[in-house]
């Protein structure tokens, strides 16, 4: 009886630390050179009556330069900026990066999410020629600049827009869109990969509700075993 008690419970507990709904492609799609005309993909997640606890994008590039690229992901009014145009800031010193953003050439299974140890906008810190660490994991850019902005627009450091503060506590029901484009002319990116994962958790009253309801189910047994074995 403990053992059921305990299996119990235990799915109970797994059920509110959350679920990962997941969805990719390889679209192998040159990036357009103009920001307002991009590449995008809509996608779907179903999971009604819960809502996002993490987001995560995981992309892989390659081709053209990174300075250059812009990205984001939309839920419903809520948009985050994924990448815009990184090492771009006011270029007179190397702690604010270059004017025209870095030369390095592609995103090798680069992951964007809020447990990145560092804004993906500098990744390079002071140096020009940089590529990402292959399968690093950065926070997103976050910054609302146009990607044609002059470079006194841009902090070199990133912003502060996260997944969490953009989509966190929100229904994941309905159409999700990510988006890729290149804002300056010249020689074009490719991207090769792409996947966005979020983690689902019950709303928390339903989740209180199922706690409370399995305390109650399992009081009711517990009595009735002891009043069985009394006899």
């Amino acid at each position: 009886m403990k053992l059921w008690l305990f299996s119990a419970v235990f799915s109970v507990a797994l059920a509110v630390q959350g679920t990962v709904y997941t969805y990719s492609g390889s679209p192998s799609q040159e990036i357009p050179d103009d920001y307002t005309s991009g590449w995008g993909t809509t996608f779907n997640f179903e999971s009604v009556g819960l809502q996002i606890s993490d987001v995560t994008v995981t992309f892989t590039t390659s081709g053209g330069y990174n300075g250059d690229l812009y990205a984001y992901l939309t839920h419903g009014s809520s948009t985050l900026v994924l990448l815009n145009r990184v090492g771009v800031a006011n270029g007179t010193s190397d702690t604010q990066l270059f004017d025209n953003g870095y030369s390095g050439s592609g995103f090798n299974n680069i992951t964007v999410s809020d447990s990145g140890a560092g804004n993906i906008h500098n990744y390079g810190g002071s140096t020009l020629n940089s590529t990402p660490t292959v399968g690093g994991t950065y926070k997103a850019d976050g910054q609302t600049a146009s990607p044609v902005t002059a470079p006194t627009g841009y902090g070199a450091s990133g912003g502060s827009a996260t997944f969490a503060n953009t989509f966190g506590g929100s229904d994941p029901n309905g159409d999700w869109v990510l988006y890729f484009s290149d804002a300056s002319g010249g020689s074009a990116a490719t991207l090769n990969s792409w996947s966005v994962g979020i983690t689902t958790v019950p709303e928390p009253v339903n989740a209180a509700l199922s706690v409370f309801g399995l305390l109650f189910v399992a009081a009711s047994v517990l009595r009735f075993c002891r009043r069985r074995d009394s006899k």
